[in-house]
């Protein structure tokens, strides 16, 4: 039994100090940290990427297992790269409770895929392997390879097919890839099902299907049929089960959520001195449970000092995939009116549109379009139009356009668009109004650093023209200039809007600021020319100025100032909407 006395003193005097050197020990190990890392010898990938991978980063407590295990990471980061060769070595020096790491790297040479043998002839894959020669054989490329004959063999119709790669190295810079292929029995598609269907009939999701049972597997066509399920902006989430049968059949699962099918969208904005635009939309994606597309939309604009008002409402309804799923149906019907101090009418307006993809990103649309026309007050002379009297359009229109952008309110990606649209009016046809409109669109996006650095230009040239040496335009469809939709800091339709051509260029470079915020320096040209006049470098207008932008999940809200180059003032704005 221990006692306490002059023993209990003695152990005082031994067993606290070592305590406390103990504690002091530990305190002065964990203090030690990272003052830098310095990477050395490295060619081919900066010290950014190097240093993304290790686990002591500067500021990071030292550990010698972390040290090691770092040294390990880079070794396989080049293995993985190529780099078979590549060797590591790392050092560091302490001083005081700061802790220097060096890095040597000696990259050597990068192993070079020379040749592909396939040890199956009958399938044609020289399209596929031919591309990948000369390539650094690194583990990216491995697995591209292996993916890209995975999905060749899937598309002819192999349930799963197996793929292996092996190398064989020569001279320690050039590798001869051998595949080996197993691509087993071919397979044809078997029950298609869908669970998750609460309000959408599955009879409009399954009559919109490019294939059926007992048609060759092909994973591609289940792919493009899962994507234009999302394309109509109905269901949340679709997965996909396969279920391989004995009768060398895959059944097919879509387990899909449904998604809200109606929304609500606003439309507001101010430029001074006092043009006030507002509006709304709103939309239902499964019109009638039918997967019909259903939308109402109304923009009103308004100048107070110069008494204009314009109101425009549109009623559009699509029917996606239609006539065997070939083509996209548009239905629209338009009511306009619009006051200024030449002119006061209402307008009637129907279209018929049918568009196709052609190809991916490639569209083409042609229809029908027709319009009434009532001018209550007209003082333009030699508008041709009559007063008190519907004036009738009767309209061919065709449009073929490119779109490769992704993410279309704030593009970050190397991307452009093109558009070329054509109206013919009268002629053949008929009516009060005779011209040949053209519209020529195209917008280019450069991702010049870390999708942080946009650079864009925008250039749009549109025109009437006459059909057998007539030319009679409705006023009101005359090109208009001015607005935070073509040049900005002027008001809506301040540059004019009686120009038989115009041309518009934007030139703008946008900077992240923070997360959803940007901030865009612009500069914006454009002329318009009237009827029978030239183009005169004197009549251009041009403004530059600065634009803050906020990114909100389905719109943009902009605000910013605009110096007239031209003119010599200046223009404020606050608005909702992309301007190309």
């Amino acid at each position: 039994m221990y006692k306490s006395g002059k023993d209990n003193k003695l152990l005082r005097i031994f067993v606290f100090p070592l305590i406390i050197f103990l504690f002091s020990s530990i305190a002065l190990a964990q203090n030690e940290k990272v003052k830098q890392v310095l990477i050395e010898g490295n060619k081919t990938f900066t010290d950014s990427q190097i240093k993304d991978r290790l686990k002591l980063k500067k500021g990071a407590e030292f550990y010698s297992t972390l040290f090691f295990s770092d040294i390990d990471t880079i070794n396989k980061f080049y293995n993985e790269q190529g780099y078979k060769y590549a060797k590591i070595s790392a050092s560091y020096d302490i001083e005081g409770n700061d802790i220097s790491i060096t890095i040597d790297i000696f990259e050597g040479n990068p192993l070079k895929v020379k040749k592909i043998i396939v040890n199956d002839s009958k399938f044609e894959l020289v399209k596929i392997t031919k591309k990948f020669y000369g390539d650094i054989y690194s583990k990216s490329l491995i697995s591209t390879l292996k993916s890209s004959i995975i999905d060749y063999l899937s598309n002819k119709g192999y349930f799963q097919p197996k793929v292996s790669l092996s190398e064989t190295i020569n001279n320690k810079t050039d590798v001869t890839v051998n595949i080996n292929i197993e691509e087993g029995n071919i397979h044809y598609f078997g029950d298609i099902m869908f669970t998750g269907l609460n309000k959408i009939d599955k009879k409009y999701i399954k009559k919109r299907l490019t294939f059926e049972k007992g048609d060759r597997y092909s994973k591609e066509k289940v792919i493009k049929y899962r994507k234009l399920l999302y394309d109509l902006n109905v269901f949340r989430h679709i997965q996909i089960k396969y279920y391989e049968r004995e009768k060398k059949e895959v059944d097919l699962l879509f387990d899909i959520t449904e998604d809200k099918f109606k929304w609500v969208g606003f439309n507001v904005g101010y430029t001074t001195p006092a043009t006030t635009r507002f509006g709304l939309e709103w939309g239902n994606n499964n019109f009638l449970n039918r997967l019909l597309i259903l939308k109402f939309t109304n923009d009103n604009n308004i100048d107070f000092n110069k008494n204009y008002y314009e109101v425009n409402s549109n009623l559009n309804l699509t029917q996606p995939r239609f006539f065997f799923n070939r083509f996209s149906w548009e239905n629209n019907l338009g009511l306009k009116f619009e006051k200024d101090g030449k002119t006061k009418y209402s307008k009637i307006m129907y279209s018929s549109l049918f568009t196709k993809e052609i190809r991916k990103d490639y569209f083409f649309t042609f229809g029908f379009e027709k319009k009434l026309t009532f001018y209550e007050d007209l003082d333009i002379e030699g508008s041709g139009a009559e007063k008190n009297k519907w004036l009738i359009s009767n309209n061919l229109v065709a449009k073929y356009y490119y779109d490769n952008i992704e993410r279309k309110l704030n593009p970050v990606k190397d991307s452009f668009y093109v558009s070329l649209f054509q109206r013919f009016s009268g002629s053949i046809l008929k009516g009060d109004w005779q011209y040949l409109y053209g519209n020529y669109d195209t917008t280019f996006y450069k991702n010049l650093y870390r999708s942080k650095f946009i650079a864009l230009f925008h250039i749009n040239y549109k025109i009437y023209s006459s059909i057998n040496n007539k030319l009679k335009v409705p006023y009101d469809e005359l090109i208009s200039l001015g607005g935070v939709y073509d040049i900005r800091g002027y008001n809506y339709k301040g540059i004019g809007d009686e120009f038989y051509r115009a041309i518009i260029i934007n030139i703008a470079e946008r900077v992240k600021i923070y997360k959803k915020l940007w901030v865009e320096s612009f500069v914006d040209i454009g002329e318009g020319i009237k009827r029978n006049e030239k183009f005169n470098k004197e009549n251009l207008k041009a403004t530059t100025g600065l634009e803050l932008r906020y990114i909100f999940p389905f719109l943009v809200l902009r605000a910013g100032y605009a110096y007239k180059i031209s003119d010599k003032g200046e223009g404020y704005y606050l608005t909702i909407g992309q301007i190309f």
